[in-house]
């Protein structure tokens, strides 16, 4: 979290935790900052991806697929490409994944014959140091994840401004 923070150069903390639960049980977020502010008064800032009526953002859910295509945008611009007429392979249909595949599709996209040129991690650390080399011989470029999918930590620095702001 701490590298994904300095690659968005937001001024927010660089420790990260969490609970396991669905993403989209939204209360069990709501519940830890009601239980926070119950010994320290009302802070919406003490943890981010709350429902939008608790001082929550719009657009949190999809924030982390859609800076993983505005990353890829970006990455495929510095190599003369866009993202039309190029196809896709997207591991993993999770949030980030089903993001990813929803707006790219609305850009005109199919997933026909897949020769991969680049690789886009928007997952945490999905290639290891050793698929990183046989790739990287065999031309493949890979946007790291700490890049890709830093959209999220993005807008969980806006839900910060915002709930001072309030």
């Amino acid at each position: 979290m701490t590298w994904k923070i300095d690659v968005v150069n937001v001024p927010y903390g660089g420790a990260n935790g969490g609970i396991k639960c669905s993403p989209k049980d939204f209360y069990i977020v709501a519940w830890i900052s009601d239980e926070y502010s119950k010994f320290h008064g009302y802070s919406p800032a003490i943890v981010t991806g709350k429902p939008i009526e608790l001082s929550g953002s719009l657009g949190r859910e999809a924030a982390t697929g859609r800076g993983v295509v505005f990353a890829t945008e970006a990455l495929l611009a510095d190599h003369g490409k866009s993202i039309k007429g190029l196809t896709f392979v997207i591991q993993g249909f999770g949030n980030v994944g089903s993001w990813v595949a929803r707006l790219i599709h609305e850009r005109d996209e199919n997933a026909g014959d897949v020769k991969a040129k680049f690789i886009i991690e928007a997952a945490n650390s999905i290639t290891d140091p050793e698929a990183d080399e046989i790739l990287s011989k065999k031309g493949v470029v890979i946007l790291p994840d700490m890049y890709a999918n830093a959209g999220g930590v993005t807008v969980n620095y806006f839900e910060l401004v915002q709930v001072k702001m309030e």
